[in-house]
């Protein structure tokens, strides 16, 4: 039988421990390397802390002596409650209270004080090593003190005594990977007194951001990088946990491209999160450091995601990101064409006096033919049956989903799935009125929409027991603005067996980031509607048909603005 080995890179030794037996869950393996060298030189950008002498065989102190060694760097540290227990993980993270030897499959922030520069399931069982060590090489604190005082207002006298350095080198993902390697380093900078963090990525140094996943029920979470206190406070890079992480060595917030910065000592900003650089940064809005003040597909440090092509503006205003063939989207966020859709969020609100608190969402969309099914599950029989005339709920996924014809873009298109929504519904025949408020916050780290939904108002009553129908309807949606939508609506609902119509009306506004974009009016149409309470399961559901094309003429494609906000 095969035996899977795993390492604890641990505070006081930096010991291969040997194999353990299948009763544990598969592990990753890594070999510690602290007296070697790299076979090749990892990062060459000039000017980085990164050459070849970070890996040169010199004494190497653990991790624990790092810390026990600035104490008070850590108490006032992001990871303040960190008293001298510091591990170098597998999967890509330093961590403090306690190691971390599993991958856990989930978005952050996770329980425990960590830094990640590249959290992902890793197996070095094929391929890749892991390194760490501390110096105090004069070359590299001189430029740590250059690079950290030219870009934070508040290291104006830090001089760095130590640097702390660890390395993922050429680490394959679980299980056994060895095609595709990713590379990362993080790098802590100390006075004894205040800290500052790297986190450096080679050229090419991301070819993966997922593992082939122990669960085949579930993929595998997209690769995520930053801080997190285990407190609460969490600070991610833009871009963590999305298709953008395999850009990182293209992104920065400090001007080289693959490398970024953070003050995370003296609990760093006002509200004692990490902070980025406040001087020499490119957040996406600062001058480009010739002067220019709008960027290009050749020297953008916010590069397009892997699925789509950078375009510039003939005008010189930027530029947009396409998807590429087989996949639709705003250019920011692209999915597969005809792949199935999932979206999961809460749903909060009072609604006839009576309150829903954090009510889950869920909707599944089969993309090839429009067909969408949301339900919002754990909603008490006192407020089941009237919930079936707030059919807004799941008309919005229809919109975001809907088959394109003419070429006219559906809300997916238009706004990857990023934007805001307010709903007014108003029932005139009983004076009943209701405000929804939707934050739709774009894929998160399983690639799964997410949705916040607010509520407060009132809508008609439909007796216990009884079901709602709703005919076949049309809406027009029309760009008023650079990134808003307004759509407004008559419709109606009849009680199942009822010929008597109840009439309502929906004044719709959806707000978002666009580029340059020649979209102007679309109908919506909206068939096969199924709306129906469920008491026993305690789930509302909401399933319809739909279908976009343009009021007139067809449509040029769409080109969204790949904006700074990468979140």
């Amino acid at each position: 039988m095969l035996m899977k080995r795993r390492v604890r890179h641990k505070l006081t030794h930096a010991l291969k421990h040997p194999m353990i037996s299948d009763l544990f869950p598969a592990r990753d393996v890594a070999t510690v390397v602290t007296s070697r060298p790299m076979a090749t030189d990892t990062f060459s950008i000039e000017d980085r802390i990164s050459e070849n002498d970070i890996h040169a065989k010199l004494s190497i102190h653990t991790v624990d002596e790092f810390y026990r060694r600035n104490q008070y760097v850590v108490k006032q540290c992001f990871v303040e409650k960190v008293i001298g227990n510091g591990k170098v993980n597998d999967n890509g993270l330093l961590s403090f209270l306690t190691e971390v030897p599993s991958f856990f499959n989930a978005q952050f922030p996770l329980t425990y004080p960590i830094i990640a520069p590249l959290y992902s399931d890793i197996d070095t069982r094929g391929v890749g090593r892991i390194y760490y060590r501390e110096t105090q090489s004069a070359e590299l604190l001189e430029r740590a003190t250059r690079d950290l005082r030219s870009h934070f207002s508040n290291a104006g006298s830090f001089q760095p005594r130590s640097l702390f350095i660890a390395t993922w080198d050429e680490v394959g993902y679980y299980e056994r990977g060895t095609d595709k390697v990713n590379t990362v380093q993080v790098i802590i900078a100390t006075d004894g007194e205040d800290s500052f963090a790297y986190f450096l990525y080679p050229s090419n140094g991301v070819q993966w951001i997922q593992s082939q996943g122990k669960n085949p029920n579930l993929p595998d979470a997209r690769a995520q990088a930053g801080f997190m206190s285990g407190d609460g406070r969490l600070y991610t890079l833009r871009g963590s946990g999305t298709e953008q992480a395999r850009n990182f060595d293209r992104m920065s917030n400090a001007k080289k491209a693959g490398m970024w910065l953070f003050h995370i000592g003296r609990l760093a900003g006002p509200d004692g999160n990490v902070m980025p650089p406040d001087l020499e940064s490119f957040d996406g809005s600062e001058d480009r450091p010739d002067g220019q003040s709008i960027s290009t597909c050749a020297d953008t440090l916010l590069p397009c995601p892997p699925h789509s092509t950078c375009v510039d503006n003939p005008d010189r205003s930027g530029f947009c990101c396409v998807c590429k063939e087989n996949y639709f989207g705003n250019g920011r966020n692209c999915v597969e064409k005809n792949s199935p859709q999932r979206m999961n969020g809460k749903v909060s609100g009072h609604i006839n006096d009576i309150q829903l608190q954090d009510a889950d969402l869920h909707a599944y969309i089969v993309t090839e033919d429009g067909r969408t099914y949301t339900a919002v599950s754990r909603v008490p029989p006192s407020i089941g049956s009237d919930l079936q005339v707030l059919t807004p709920l799941g008309g919005i996924v229809g919109w975001l989903f809907a088959v394109s014809r003419s070429g006219a873009p559906n809300g997916f298109t238009i706004t990857g799935g990023a934007f805001n929504r307010t709903v007014e519904v108003d029932f005139p025949q009983s004076g009943h009125h209701v405000y929804i408020e939707e934050s739709f916050l774009g894929p998160d780290v399983f690639n799964y929409m997410r949705v916040q939904v607010k509520l407060r108002g009132s809508v008609p009553s439909v007796p216990v027991g009884s079901k709602i129908e709703v005919p076949d309807y049309e809406e027009e949606y029309t760009r008023v603005s650079p990134g808003m939508i307004r759509s407004r609506a008559s419709r109606s609902y009849r009680l199942e067996g009822n010929n008597l119509e109840v009439p309502f009306t929906l004044d719709q506004t959806i707000t978002y980031s666009e580029c340059n974009t020649h979209m102007s009016s679309t109908r919506l149409k909206v068939a096969r509607n199924f709306i129906v309470y469920d008491p026993q399961e305690q789930i509302v559901r909401y399933a319809m048909t739909n279908k976009i094309s343009p009021l007139s003429g067809n449509f040029h494609k769409a080109r969204m603005f790949y904006t700074a906000d990468l979140s």
